[in-house]
């Protein structure tokens, strides 16, 4: 080949890598001026555009809500994500060359801005990511800058994914009633008090239709699945359903004012979905709430095998008498094993049963009991895993395996 068209090639070759390297080389650093001139905080409207989409978001008493291109609750994440972008400082400026290589011409940027009340907050435009978790923006004067602002897709979403994921607008902690409406249905209640900091505290979960004590572990679970419940997509218009004819529905009232949502729900061939009120969407979800609900009256019964010890100082177990004298538990006058001792009062204390069992007498197993000040005694069967009360021997309890293990573990009491 000639030399000097090998020269020429060998140059051209340079120049475009030089060109590259002068387009996307690391620029000097900004001043730490943010992204949004103005306070985030003063936000009351939000839009972001992407050819002929544009979704406008506005502040409202209840709330950010989406206004357009639908109306809904939007994601809380997008919104203090955002807001917290736009207090932060480009992390370098890069030379201006074609904006389609950052992503930034018209058929590719995401132009978003921020008002408040007195007008425009700030504005910048969403280009290409780059690695290392940047991203290419276009700021006011036509300055490209590198920043990080959790990358491209934070903004690129689908016509949905601007909707809060969260059906329920309330935390658990502001919920009160939770009504079960089915075939038979029930009402769960407990009453708020203030505390000290005028935060709301709570009795016990009460079952209004049946006066037997309800299962608080359960019906906590059961108020935070509900308060939990997300979206996983949205049913289209000709999704099979079952809302409207739903398996049941679960009357939700928060604790302020009584506001009340009622979820309706449908299982089919497709799925487990969910009405909100009377909302022409409907959601699709995972089918644990419902499972839940639907669930007998006797799943929802207290499992709770007795109330908690308090103050024992007298302990049979293992065949050992142990005494709790002078600040510590004691086998015939000898220091014990406090920590295996306290470590299986605990397990009784708190003893909970998988299931309620009847049976006309106790399996043969370990014997444990207590004599000082409450006297209470436990039959504990490893197979099968049963807990019984020897002085009420109709009262049984399918355990956890692993409770069982814990309670007759061969570690000594009397070793201290």
């Amino acid at each position: 080949m000639n030399t000097r068209i090998t020269t020429a090639l060998v140059l051209a070759v340079l120049a475009v890598g030089a060109i590259d390297v002068a387009v996307h080389r690391p620029g000097p650093m900004t001043a730490s001026v943010p992204l949004v001139a103005g306070d985030p905080a003063s936000a009351t409207e939000i839009h972001v555009r992407k050819l002929e989409s544009d979704v406008v978001i506005r502040k409202t008493d209840g709330g950010w809500a989406i206004a357009t291109p639908y109306r809904d609750r939007a994601d809380p994440a997008f919104i203090d994500g955002l807001l917290a972008i736009g207090q932060r400082a480009p992390d370098a400026e890069v030379d201006r060359g074609h904006l389609e290589d950052y992503g930034l011409d018209a058929g590719s940027a995401i132009h978003v801005s921020i008002h408040g009340d007195t007008g425009e907050l700030g504005a910048f435009d969403v280009g290409f990511d780059l690695e290392g978790g940047q991203t290419f923006l276009r700021l006011a004067g036509d300055r490209i800058v590198r920043a990080q602002v959790g990358g491209r897709a934070f903004f690129d979403r689908p016509l949905n994914g601007w909707r809060d994921p969260k059906l329920l607008p309330w935390a658990p902690s502001e919920i009160g009633t939770l009504h079960i409406d089915r075939e038979p249905g029930f009402t769960l209640v407990r009453e708020p008090t203030l505390g000290d900091d005028d935060a709301p505290l709570f009795g016990p979960w009460q079952r209004v239709e049946i006066p037997q004590a309800i299962d608080q572990p359960e019906a906590n679970a059961f108020l935070a699945a509900v308060a939990g419940l997300r979206v996983l997509s949205v049913a289209g218009p000709s999704a099979n359903t079952g809302v409207d004819d739903p398996i049941l529905a679960i009357h939700v009232q928060s604790v302020e004012e009584g506001a009340k949502q009622i979820l309706s729900f449908g299982r089919t061939d497709e799925g487990t979905f969910v009405r909100r009120n009377a909302e022409p969407t409907v959601y699709q979800v995972s089918p644990k709430v419902l499972d839940l609900a639907l669930r007998s009256q006797d799943a929802w019964n207290d499992r709770t095998w007795g109330p908690p010890l308090v103050g024992t100082t007298e302990f049979f177990a293992d065949g050992l008498r142990l005494k709790f004298q002078s600040g510590r538990w004691t086998y015939e006058g000898q220091p014990a094993n406090d920590g295996a001792i306290v470590e299986r009062l605990d397990l009784l204390s708190s003893l909970r049963v998988e299931q309620w069992l009847t049976g006309k007498k106790c399996p043969t197993g370990h014997l444990f009991a207590v004599s000082s000040p409450e006297k209470r005694r436990w039959i504990i069967s490893e197979n099968p895993p049963v807990v019984c009360d020897p002085d009420e021997p109709t009262r049984q309890g399918r355990l956890d395996p692993t409770v069982i293990r814990k309670l007759l573990a061969r570690g000594s009491s009397v070793q201290p």
